[in-house]
């Protein structure tokens, strides 16, 4: 727009000139040598009125056309102002919306994770007793194979005994001691029996200490495995 108008300035300049040198002929004609006066003078009369209008003219037209495209930068400055007003509100919109669902996702995993240590603390104290009464188990299977050992000890010695004082008996002796010996051996393999039965027992108390602090599942699952070996150990005790 400034170019346009530069362009017209130089174009009534030139106009201008053309009229001023058309003056000067004229007057050049009419009368010799003319003076600097008369030659404005002529120029003010001819030249000055057209160049005037024309100037006024180009000044009306460059001011309406920076009018014009102050306006239009406006708008558009306007426009680009609100487009770029809408996509940061839609990033704001958009980021809020990310933070509210991962808070959301915060506070459910905080709930289920709440809910899943109160469940834990739960069978935990449910299975304190349960383990308390393995232990009571244990503790009766331990001393029920320390009676047992004392009594083969006493039968050994009383074997032993019968046999240094009695000949006439010996094979009644005989029969008895391998009697005892098939009971000694049948109760050592109870004992036995209730040995890996304890250490199983042993094994699923701590597993099912440990798993309860890991996992619900698998609180259950070993409480059950130590359940089913303190039950059938009670059975083989019967």
């Amino acid at each position: 727009a400034l170019a346009a108008v530069v362009a017209r300035c130089a174009d009534a300049h030139d106009r201008r000139n053309e009229g001023n040198g058309e003056q000067r002929k004229l007057l050049d004609a009419t009368a010799g040598e003319p003076s600097e006066t008369d030659l404005y003078t002529a120029f003010a009369e001819a030249v000055a009125p057209s160049y005037v209008r024309q100037m006024r003219a180009a000044l009306d037209d460059a001011v309406a056309e920076v009018a014009d495209l102050r306006v239009e930068l406006h708008e558009e400055q306007r426009t680009n102002n609100i487009a770029a007003l809408e996509r940061e509100l839609a990033e704001e919109i958009a980021a809020r919306r990310e933070a509210e669902r991962k808070y959301r996702d915060a506070v459910e995993h905080e709930s289920q994770l709440r809910a899943d240590v109160k469940r834990l603390e739960r069978d935990a104290q449910h299975a304190r007793p349960e383990v308390r009464r393995l232990r009571d188990e244990l503790a009766q299977l331990e001393a029920a194979n320390e009676r047992l050992t004392r009594q083969r000890d006493e039968r050994q010695r009383a074997l032993d005994e019968l046999r240094t004082d009695t000949t006439g008996s010996l094979d009644q002796l005989t029969r008895d001691l391998a009697s005892a010996e098939e009971e000694l051996a049948l109760w050592r393999r109870r004992c036995t029996d209730l040995e890996r039965e304890r250490d199983a027992a042993q094994r699923s108390y701590q597993t099912s200490e440990e798993a309860l602090r890991l996992s619900l599942a698998r609180a259950e699952r070993r409480l059950f495995e130590a359940t089913r070996g303190a039950t059938v150990a009670a059975g083989a005790a019967e």
